[in-house]
Formats: structure tokens, C-alpha cells, sequence
């Protein structure tokens, strides 16, 4: 599966094994796994548990470092099979044809009516990341968390426990800014660099430029305050209602995320990895930062 990640800056099979680990992290560390072994078998609930960490691993899988939007508007082979959910749908059918052949099977002798299942909730989930869905999938789980009254014994009942996989997939996928401040810059000078190049791709095909792809326009420290004031931070809210144990690092990691952005009063403050130059070249993803790793506060010292 690494292998057919694709080499570009933020996308690729880094990007899905730090997803991987922080879905691991949900269901180890915070109680998401303990949680899905109330009241189901064994079998069940490490069919659950397995099917996030699998989704995890293959949910990015071939994402050229283009959104939905880029590839509905070019026509691209992707989007002539689906018109919604471009890039997570051709990540499913990635995915399940490589787990279909014979040397990477991991499902060898299972029951048919097993394998069944764990594709329908790698579906669910992997489809759970696209951010159009955001909005509705955090509605749908804060109406399961009202009829749950608290009641943990809630979360194996009737489609509880698919919706509680989708949504810690979901916030795994944007938990960068759950981690210290250093790593989370880098995170975002990469993604940035995506960004960037699918802009200037829209500007050349006299196109309205995406959210966040114009280089020209975005506002650094405003974007990502309010990506984590209005988004992350919310989810991991109320993922907490379901699982305290978030209240731990991650809050403290995105209190401090929130309180790094917020303290930047414009673009002069940001930290070189978040300040880009285009390269000359041939090819795409020709953004630079202008340096990379560990970001630099302003009086000079590391964020870790």
C-alpha cells in the first residue's frame, strides 16, 4: 500500500501512516476500542477497531494533491466513475482491488458475509473523510450523544458504534493540529504546498481559485485559526463526550494551537515554514518554504 502513495508534499504515505497512528491513538489511548467492546462480541469489535486502522492506511491512497472540486472541473478519469466524493471513491477502489489480490489479501479465509462487512465499514469511513460531509457527520454524532444521556452501553445499539469508527477516522484525518505546535506547522507548510500549486493549476484555467489555493489572497494565520477554532476543536469536543479521555494532550495540544495562531497579528509573524517561494522548474508543487522543520518562535526557540 505505501508504494501506491503518491510522492508529493502532504498527501502521501507519511500523511496515511500519521493518520494511522492517531486513529490508534483514539482507540488505544482514549478508549474508542474499550468503548466498541461494550456489549459485542469479540469478533465484532475488532472487526471495528481493525476496519478504522485498515481505512486509515488506505485512505489517501493515490490522492494526486487535488480536492473533489479540481477534478469535477477538469473532467478528470477520476471523476467520469462518481460525482460526488471523487478522490474518496477512487481511494475505496484503490484500496479494495489491491486487498483483492491474492498476495496482499489480509482477509484470507474469512467467512464471505466477514469480508462483506468490513468493506461496507471501510466504505462508511473512508468516505466520512471528505470534508463535505464534515458538518453532517458532526450533527448526526452530537444527536447520538443527546440520545446516549451518558450511557456508554449506547455505543454498541443499533449503527452507534459505525458512526462513532466514522467519526474518530474523521477526526484522525485532521487531528494535525492536535500535535505540538512544531510538528503542526510542518503539517501545514506542506498541505499549503498543495494548496498552492491547485491554485495557480485554477488560475491557469481562468476558474474561481478553491479555499485556501490562492497565494495571492490567504490569510496564514487567520486560515488555520479558524480551521481549528470552527472545526477541529468542535470534533474532539465532542468526541470527548464519548470518550473523556480526549480531554487530555489533545485539548491541551489544540489550546496551544489555537492560542500560536491567535497571537500572530499578521503575516509578518509567521514562521519561515509557513512563508513560500515558487521554485523554477518543470513539473507541479513548485512551492518552497523557506525553511523546513521544527518551526521557530519568535524569539528564536523551538516549538515542540
Amino acid at each position: 500500500m505505501d508504494g501506491e502513495y503518491c510522492k508529493i508534499p502532504y498527501h502521501n504515505a507519511v500523511q496515511a501512516a500519521d493518520v494511522v497512528h492517531a486513529s490508534h491513538f483514539l482507540l488505544a489511548s482514549c478508549g474508542g476500542d474499550a468503548l466498541l467492546r461494550r456489549g459485542h462480541s469479540k469478533e465484532d469489535a475488532d472487526l471495528f477497531s481493525f476496519s478504522v486502522i485498515l481505512s486509515a492506511a488506505v485512505h489517501d491512497v493515490q490522492h494526486d494533491g487535488y480536492n473533489n472540486r479540481y477534478h469535477t472541473l477538469v473532467k478528470s478519469a477520476r471523476a467520469e466513475y462518481c460525482e460526488t466524493s471523487v478522490q474518496e471513491e477512487h481511494h475505496l477502489k484503490v484500496a479494495l482491488s489491491l486487498l483483492g489480490e491474492e498476495a496482499l489479501d489480509i482477509a484470507v479465509g474469512w467467512p464471505a458475509a466477514r469480508r462483506a462487512r468490513m468493506e461496507e465499514f471501510m466504505r462508511a469511513q473512508v468516505l466520512a473523510t471528505d470534508m463535505k460531509y464534515h458538518f453532517d457527520l458532526i450533527a448526526e454524532f452530537q444527536a447520538a450523544v443527546d440520545e446516549s444521556r451518558g450511557d456508554p452501553d449506547f455505543w454498541h445499539r443499533g449503527e452507534a458504534s459505525g458512526l462513532l469508527c466514522r467519526l474518530l477516522l474523521h477526526a484522525a484525518d485532521i487531528s494535525n493540529p492536535a500535535r505540538e505546535v512544531g510538528p503542526k506547522v510542518t503539517w501545514a507548510s506542506l498541505v499549503y504546498q498543495e494548496f498552492f500549486n491547485q491554485g495557480d493549476q485554477e488560475r491557469v484555467l481562468g476558474v474561481e481559485l478553491s479555499p485556501n489555493c490562492d497565494i495571492e489572497a490567504v490569510k496564514l494565520p487567520e486560515s488555520q485559526y479558524g480551521f481549528v477554532k470552527v472545526i477541529v476543536r468542535p470534533t474532539f469536543e465532542l468526541i470527548e463526550k464519548a470518550l473523556p479521555l480526549v480531554s487530555g494532550v489533545l485539548m491541551t495540544n489544540l489550546d496551544a494551537t489555537l492560542n500560536y495562531d491567535g497571537n500572530m497579528e499578521g503575516a509578518q509573524d509567521l514562521p519561515d515554514e509557513l512563508r513560500f517561494t515558487k521554485v523554477e522548474g518543470p513539473g507541479n508543487f513548485l512551492y518552497r518554504p523557506k525553511a523546513a522543520g521544527l518551526a521557530k518562535s519568535r524569539d528564536g526557540g523551538v516549538l515542540v
